[in-house]
């Protein structure tokens, strides 16, 4: 089972590219919105440039974040009928790498 969560901020004065990219197709690596490691993958982000009165330009934005029962790098198995680590046989790493997705949360 998945649920979508989107969560929004407004009045962000920085873009945060850095972070937004960095996190990109990333799943939590510690707890996130109550969500046990593991389980939420950040699929993205939309940003809206405002320009103040004062000629200031702040952004608003909204994130897009899926949770999952079964932690996102797990896959199950037929076979021994439990969920496995997914890793790639050649590099190692797993298809989605691990990232505190809660810096996204902070303006």
């Amino acid at each position: 089972m998945t649920v979508s969560l989107f969560y929004s901020l407004r009045d962000v004065p920085t873009l945060r590219f850095d972070v937004i990219t960095a996190c990109a197709d990333a799943v939590n690596s510690t707890t996130f919105l109550g969500a046990a490691p593991g389980h939420v993958v950040f699929e993205g982000m939309r940003k809206r440039r405002r320009l103040l009165a004062t000629g200031e330009t702040n952004w608003d934005e909204s994130m897009a974040f899926t949770w999952r029962t079964e932690p996102w790098n797990n896959v199950y198995n037929k076979a021994t009928g439990t969920f496995d680590k997914i890793v790639n046989k050649i590099t190692g790493l797993t298809p989605h790498h691990e990232r505190d997705l809660n810096e996204l949360l902070t303006a």
